[in-house]
């Protein structure tokens, strides 16, 4: 957050572009923060061939994020 007005609020977006959001918005929305907490969860898709075994593809995702440094052992 970069400032907060009695007409808006100011942010700053992951690319450093400034979005302003009137507080009427902000009261009456529900604001999810997806950087609270350091160990989150994400989703993705992952498409492969249709002539492509699903097992495989499987296997070689579940391969590759095990060896991510990202990603937890344990939730």
């Amino acid at each position: 957050m970069q400032s907060v007005t009695a007409r808006g609020t100011l942010l700053m977006t992951m690319d450093g572009n400034h979005v302003q959001i009137p507080n009427s918005i902000i009261y009456k929305s529900i604001i999810h923060n997806t950087t609270a907490n350091p160990n989150i969860r994400c989703n993705f898709v992952v498409g492969i061939d249709y002539a492509d075994p699903i097992a495989t593809a499987q296997k070689t995702v579940i391969d590759v994020l095990r060896k991510h440094e990202a990603v937890l052992e344990t939730p």
